[in-house]
């Protein structure tokens, strides 16, 4: 078993064609981790899975360990996924957005993610030119998109609003910007549809070796040709198609475990719940995760919706997203309240709350705010909800508390 740890292509002395060699066609497997980690922890890791894999043999062929995108240097979470899947996964995205040899790509999210990650598988299928550049900067982003003659990239919602500050419409030569790592509001989606922007929804995961479903513009998603969708019996979103994952490697008091994907009848059950469009069984709408339902006053509330309608409340208002969380009432069950940030005035926010008590049930409402310097988040924008849920975060909760007025 032969077993690499991944290096940042900014620090490798391969070409990036060699390194797509090597990737992609070679019988070597990959580990990816954070690049921001130290190099001795990195390493630690990368031995402690050798040393594993050694006595526990999963698969014959060569694969890639890419880590979920809620995988912390503690709390380690790594999805298998077999070479053969991952390409097979390009292919079909390549297939759907009609792509040529002729056509280029930008990378502008981390080769640690699937998104980065399957960029370059994309690109390598295709024979497509490869702009390589992680560091987000939306001035230089708009540059290098319109300078460097690229037709696809991909974006999550936080780079989307750091666009919309620039108020520059899209160049014509692009032909896709793929839009995924978490909801998008649809405020900010009509904005950039309006600046020319050739927006692209999708839906998908490390499991599913990146997007596996997308939509044109609405709330609902379809899967691409070759996926089957389904909902289980806790109303969760399954999946069936040939480029699923093989497993995790999951790591407790530094010991690892292998955990096989679990199929039933042929499909994976993600952890987001779902619905189907009435007249259109193989569209789905997004619902959260099941531990984004609360319950407040014996109702049952989705967070996850409340925190998208508040999103497009406050883009609607040209405002960056506060958050919605929750924290345990002893009378209620649970409360709601909102995260600001040290950037966000809360002055500025005071017609976004308003109206969305407005909009929303009794039980439903924000009463209160608390202001921090950052709020957690993941390198693709997605909330840290374990960090949010953490002793200190809560002890802020309590101390910080800010009513808002009605």
């Amino acid at each position: 078993m032969n077993l690499r740890l991944f290096s940042s292509l900014s620090q490798a002395k391969s070409t990036l064609s060699q390194w797509q060699e090597w990737l992609f066609n070679s019988s070597t497997s990959f580990l990816f981790l954070n690049e921001q980690l130290a190099e001795h922890k990195k390493n630690e890791i990368l031995s402690s899975i050798q040393k594993f894999l050694e006595v526990t043999p999963i698969t014959t062929d060569p694969f890639f360990l890419v880590p979920t995108s809620g995988t912390t240097s503690v709390n380690l979470k790594i999805v298998l996924i077999t070479k053969k899947k991952f390409l097979q996964a390009a292919q079909r995205a390549n297939t759907f957005l009609q792509a040529t040899m002729a056509d280029s790509w930008l990378i502008s999210l981390p080769l640690h993610h699937v998104a980065g990650l399957s960029i370059l598988a994309r690109a390598h299928l295709g024979k497509n030119d490869i702009h390589y550049w992680p560091k987000w900067n939306p001035k230089e982003f708009l540059e290098k998109l319109s300078h460097g003659n690229i037709t696809f990239c991909s974006l999550v919602p936080t780079q989307i609003f750091d666009v919309l500050a620039e108020n520059i419409s899209a160049p014509k030569h692009l032909k896709r910007v793929l839009v995924g790592g978490s909801a998008l509001s649809d405020a900010h989606y009509q904005q950039m549809l309006t600046r020319g922007w050739p927006l692209l929804k999708t839906y998908g995961m490390t499991e599913t070796s990146a997007f596996m479903s997308f939509s044109t513009g609405d709330e609902f998603y379809q899967p691409l040709p070759g996926v089957a969708i389904r909902l289980d019996v806790n109303q969760r979103l399954a999946i069936h198609n040939d480029c699923l994952f093989e497993g995790y490697l999951v790591q407790s008091n530094e010991t690892w475990q292998y955990q096989e994907k679990k199929l039933h009848e042929g499909y994976w059950s993600t952890e987001d719940r779902a619905e189907f469009k009435t007249a259109t069984p193989s569209q789905f709408r997004l619902l959260g995760r099941e531990q984004g339902m609360i319950k407040i006053k014996g109702e049952l509330v989705n967070v996850h919706l409340l925190n998208v309608r508040l999103i497009d409340i406050a883009a609607g208002l040209g405002l960056s997203a506060p958050i919605i969380h929750y924290v345990a009432n002893q009378r209620n069950e649970n409360e709601l309240f909102v995260l600001l940030s040290k950037n966000q005035d809360p002055n500025d926010y005071v017609s976004t709350f308003k109206r969305f008590n407005q909009d929303v049930l009794p039980y439903e409402r924000i009463g209160w705010y608390i202001q921090i310097d950052d709020v957690p988040r993941t390198e693709l924008g997605k909330i840290k909800i374990s960090v949010l849920n953490s002793d200190s975060f809560k002890e802020a909760y309590r101390e910080n508390r800010k009513i808002i007025l009605d």
